[in-house]
């Protein structure tokens, strides 16, 4: 019998993708991400003070030209997990969204570079060739975006953790091997392009495997251009609203509180991150399995659901555990002098549980086309700008605003979702009589 109860449990995990995919993704990105604290540990300790400072400041530069590969890659997701059963149409698509990559990959790289003389001031680091490593990580990054995508759209989760992987611990030991033989800060910075161009090359090896198809560029049709720029400036304003939500509230408050204050905001906003990561890789799933049930006409709404509870649970979870132990947390991570943040770990963990929530919603409607959605989540940006910029007394007072505006947005999306719903369910009810 027990035996029977086990052999259950297995087969539930194994035959379900959700549950399966979820379990993989974030393995994966645990690893990937360990990876990536081990690079910037070990910077820390072989760089100077000086240098790791202006590392850190063009990895800031990475961050923000990322939301465009994430813009890409949200697109790319869309459009193959919708014709997952087609793979000719696949390999039509990735072609011409490859030619469409070169082009505006190589444009706005040519615009980063023009922007040296204003970057170089405004951060202070006046060296062009480490400008131009960081351009290079970003066309590469485009295509790696366009395999581990594509890999994500067909739902092979294991080969898109294996390329971020090995993007993650590349990074690590070329940057360690580089910084070890004398070359510095430019080790740590080229570490980047090196391992993001060994990652890529990989992973197109094993898309051309999977796929079976001759490496060549297509100049797009006219109507995969127009669904192309339609979906990708819905994904773009989305991730410009979600970005909002969990960046400008630390750069308001570095603005207007002290900086001791500003300080211990930041260190909040990275614990509430680890909320968000860890419940992300249920997102990644939740995407093209939605997309293609969708494609197909099978019903997608119990997998929706599933995966947003699946996303209360472990952002509660940890929550629980903000609220309960919050001293041993802030211990664990940045040490006693910290502390004072304690009372307040807790209520941050309830705005990034609430964000967690908004962002699967926002992340649900894109998988269904639904796109005019993004309408709301930037209107609550904004207003989450003019409330912090209004009431700023404390960091008490901004979390309240923080989590009042998350409130007021998962409000908003659960009413979209319900009417979206509601009008499914009348459609069917009247084809059916």
């Amino acid at each position: 019998m027990k035996n029977l109860e086990i052999k259950t449990i297995k087969n539930l995990f194994f035959d379900n993708i959700l549950l399966r995919g979820s379990a993989l993704v974030f393995s994966g990105t645990m690893i990937a991400n360990f990876g990536s604290y081990l690079f910037h540990f070990a910077m820390g300790r072989f760089l100077s003070v000086s240098d790791y400072g202006a590392l850190e400041s063009l990895i800031s530069i990475i961050y923000y030209l990322n939301i465009l590969t994430t813009v890409l890659s949200l697109t790319i997701v869309k459009f193959v997990s919708s014709q997952k059963s087609d793979e000719k149409k696949i390999v039509l698509f990735l072609k011409q969204i490859a030619t469409i990559s070169l082009i505006g990959g190589g444009i706005i790289f040519g615009l980063f570079l023009a922007l040296f003389p204003f970057l170089q001031n405004l951060i202070k680091i006046y060296s062009f060739g480490l400008f131009l490593g960081i351009g290079l990580s970003f066309f590469f990054g485009v295509f790696f975006a366009i395999v581990t995508a594509s890999f994500q759209g067909m739902m092979e989760f294991g080969k898109m953790c294996f390329c971020l992987i090995l993007n993650s611990l590349g990074r690590l030991f070329i940057g360690v091997l580089l910084v070890m033989i004398g070359m510095g800060l430019w080790g740590a910075v080229y570490s980047f392009v090196f391992a993001l161009f060994l990652a890529t090359a990989w992973g197109f090896w094993l898309l051309r495997k999977r796929l079976n198809f001759k490496m060549d560029f297509l100049m797009p049709e006219k109507d995969i251009l127009e669904k192309v720029n339609k979906y990708s400036l819905a994904v773009l304003f989305s991730n410009l609203a979600l970005t909002s939500f969990f960046t400008t509230d630390v750069v308001l408050a570095r603005h207007f509180l002290s900086a001791p204050e500003a300080g211990l905001y930041a260190s909040l906003s990275i614990f509430g991150k680890i909320i968000f990561f860890a419940s992300n890789a249920i997102v990644s799933v939740m995407f093209p399995v939605v997309s293609s049930r969708l494609a197909i006409g099978k019903d997608y709404r119990k997998v929706t659901e599933a995966s947003f509870f699946l996303v209360l649970l472990v952002s509660f979870s940890i929550s629980i555990v903000y609220f309960l132990f919050p001293v041993p947390m802030i211990k664990i991570l940045y040490g006693d002098k910290y502390l004072t943040i304690a009372s307040r770990l807790g209520p941050f963990s309830v705005f990034l549980t609430l964000y967690s929530l908004n962002a699967f919603l926002i992340n649900y409607f894109l998988s269904v086309s639904e796109l005019t959605i993004v309408i709301l989540p930037l209107l609550i940006a904004v207003l989450q700008i003019i409330l912090i910029t209004a009431y700023h007394t404390s960091l008490s007072q901004i979390i309240q605003i923080n989590i009042f505006s998350m409130l007021l947005l998962l409000g908003g999306l659960v009413f979209c979702y319900l009417k979206n719903f509601l009008k499914t369910y009348e459609i069917n009810s009247l084809s059916k009589s």
